[in-house]
C-alpha cells in the first residue's frame, strides 16, 4: 500500500524480468561457439554486458542506501552505440545468435533504465498487475488448527522434534536441580531450546553460534565488572537487551553474545551479593549446546525422508511453469510470473535439502551427486522455458490469432509436459531420434523468429530431466535399503 510499496513492488518485478533476460543472454551467447562470430563481436557483447552489470551495481548500492549516485546519464547512449556497432557487424551474414543477443541486450538496457528511474522516490509507478495477483507471492503466516492436528502424528518431523526437545530439556533440568553449582538451571534449558533445530545442519550452525556468542558475551561482562556501578550495569543491561532482539534474524552469534550479557547482568542486579556468574553462564551454554546437538540423533529426521515430497512439488511446479511459458495468451495477468516463482522456490527447497544433508552422517545422506545432476538439469529447463516465454512475448504478438501457431505451441506444451512428468517417464525418451513435433507444427513455429530453435532446445533440456530423476530415485532407494 502507498507509493513506496508500489515502487518497491515495481522494482522487484523489473529485477525478476532482468534476471530472466540475463539467463536468456547467457543461453544465446553459448551459441557463439557454433556460429560464425568474430572476436570483435564477442568483445562488443562482453563490453555491453559489463557496462550493464556495472550500472546495476550502482543501482543496487543506491537502493541499499550505500550511495546516492545513480547510473551515469551517458551510459545509455554509449551502450547503444556499442549495440549499433554489434548489429551492423553482422549486416551481411545476419548471424542469428548475434542478432538475438543484440536484441536481448537492448531490452536489458531499457529495463535497467526503467529500474534506475524507479530508484527515485518521486518516480511514477505503473504496475502491470493488480494487488490480488501480487498477494499470491505472499506466504500465509497465520496459525491454523488443522496444521497443528496434522503434526500430532509420531512420524511427522515436527512431532519428533518436539518430543526430543522435551525429553532433553527435562533430563537437563532434572540434572541441574541436583547439581550443587547451578543456581540458574533455566540457563541450560534456554540453550537446549535455542540450539535444537529441525535438522542436524541447522542445529550445528546454531550450536556454534550459541557457544561462540556466549563466550564473547562473557568476555564483555568481565570487562564491565571493572566498573560495577548499579546505574552503569542497568544501562548495559538495557543496551544488551536491545542488541539481542535487533540481531536475532540477522546474526544469531551477536544475539547469543548480547543475551549472555543480559542474562548475567540481570542475575547480578537481582542478587548483587552472588557476583557475576560468567563462568556458570558459559558452562551451562556449552553443556546445553552439546546436549542439544547430541539429542538431534535421537528420533532423527533426516533430509532423505522429506526428499520425495519436495521432489514431487518440484515436478508439479516445473510442469505448471512449462504450461504457462508455452501459452500464447495469459489466462490471468501475472500467472507466468507466479508459476515461475513457485518453480524456483521448489528448486531452492531441494538445494537447501542438498546443503543440509552434507552435514548428516554419510550413511543417511540424500544421494548428493544424483540430486546435484537433477538440479542442474532442472535449472537448465527453467532457463530455456524463460527464454521461450521471452521469445513469445517479443516476437509472437502479431501471431496470437494464428490457429496453426496455437496448435503447434499446444503440441510443444504437451511434449514438454510429457518429458517432465515423472510418473510417465521412467527412462529418457529418444528425442534426438524420434521427433516429437510434426512437420506442420515445425513450419508454424518457424513463422516466429527463433521460436522453432527455442522449442527444440527446450525439448532437449526437458529430455535430460527423466534420466536424472531415474538415477536419483535409484540411488535414494538403494541408500534406504543399505541403511
Amino acid at each position: 500500500r502507498g507509493p513506496h510499496a508500489r515502487r518497491q513492488t515495481a522494482l522487484l518485478l523489473n529485477m525478476i524480468d532482468l534476471r530472466d533476460l540475463s539467463m536468456a543472454v547467457n543461453l544465446e551467447s553459448s551459441q557463439f561457439l557454433t556460429q560464425p562470430v568474430t572476436p570483435r563481436q564477442s568483445e562488443l557483447a562482453a563490453l555491453v554486458i559489463e557496462r550493464i552489470g556495472d550500472a546495476l551495481a550502482v543501482v543496487a548500492a543506491h537502493l541499499h542506501g550505500a550511495t546516492q549516485s545513480t547510473p551515469d546519464a551517458q551510459l545509455a547512449p554509449a551502450t547503444r552505440a556499442l549495440l549499433t556497432e554489434l548489429e551492423q557487424s553482422t549486416a551481411k551474414d545476419r548471424c542469428a545468435a548475434i542478432l538475438e543477443v543484440n536484441s536481448l541486450l537492448a531490452i536489458q538496457l531499457d529495463l535497467l533504465q526503467a529500474i534506475a528511474r524507479l530508484s527515485s522516490a518521486d518516480a511514477e509507478v505503473n504496475l502491470s498487475c493488480q494487488r490480488a495477483d501480487l498477494r499470491r507471492y505472499i506466504s500465509p503466516d497465520e496459525w491454523r488448527l488443522a496444521a497443528v492436528v496434522a503434526n500430532l502424528r509420531p512420524g511427522t518431523p515436527v512431532f519428533r522434534h518436539a518430543l526430543r526437545t522435551a525429553i532433553t530439556a527435562g533430563i537437563a533440568y532434572t540434572a541441574s536441580r541436583f547439581s550443587p553449582w547451578t543456581p540458574h538451571p533455566q540457563w541450560i534449558i534456554l540453550t537446549i531450546a535455542a540450539v535444537m533445530q529441525g535438522s542436524l545442519a541447522q542445529t550445528v550452525v546454531r550450536r556454534n553460534a550459541r557457544v561462540l556468542g556466549t563466550l564473547a558475551g562473557c568476555l564483555v561482562v568481565m570487562l564491565l565488572t571493572l566498573y560495577p556501578a548499579p546505574m552503569f550495569v542497568a544501562a548495559s543491561f538495557l543496551v544488551a537487551s536491545g542488541i539481542a532482539h535487533a540481531f536475532f534474524g540477522v546474526r544469531y552469534s551477536v544475539t547469543a553474545g548480547a543475551a549472555a550479557v543480559m542474562a548475567v547482568l540481570q542475575a547480578h542486579l537481582a542478587a548483587p551479593g552472588d557476583g557475576f556468574g560468567t563462568l556458570e553462564r558459559f558452562a551451562d551454554t556449552v553443556a546445553g549446546a552439546l546436549l542439544g546437538w547430541a539429542a538431534t540423533y535421537v528420533l532423527p529426521t533426516w533430509e532423505r525422508s522429506t526428499l520425495p515430497r519436495v521432489m514431487q512439488q518440484a515436478d508439479s511446479a516445473l510442469r505448471a511453469y512449462a504450461a504457462e511459458a508455452t501459452g500464447l495468451r495469459d489466462v490471468t495477468i501475472g500467472a507466468p510470473r507466479f508459476a515461475r516463482q513457485r518453480a524456483y522456490d521448489a528448486l531452492r527447497s531441494l538445494n537447501a535439502i542438498r546443503a543440509r544433508s552434507l552435514v548428516e552422517p554419510e550413511t543417511v545422506r540424500v544421494p548428493i551427486p544424483a540430486l546435484t545432476a537433477w538440479l542442474t538439469a532442472a535449472y537448465g529447463v527453467m532457463s530455456h522455458l524463460s527464454n521461450l516465454r521471452l521469445t513469445l512475448t517479443l516476437h509472437a504478438r502479431e501471431f496470437v490469432e494464428s490457429a496453426e501457431l496455437a496448435n503447434a505451441m499446444a503440441a510443444a506444451s504437451q511434449a514438454i509436459d510429457g518429458l517432465l512428468d515423472a510418473s510417465a517417464t521412467a527412462t529418457a525418451p529418444a528425442w534426438s531420434s524420434t521427433p516429437l513435433l510434426s512437420a506442420e507444427n515445425e513450419l508454424a513455429l518457424k513463422a516466429v523468429p527463433h521460436l522453432a530453435s527455442r522449442v527444440r532446445r527446450t525439448l532437449d533440456a526437458a529430455a535430460r530431466i527423466a534420466p536424472q530423476r531415474a538415477q536419483l530415485e535409484s540411488r535414494a532407494s538403494s541408500a534406504s535399503t543399505t541403511s
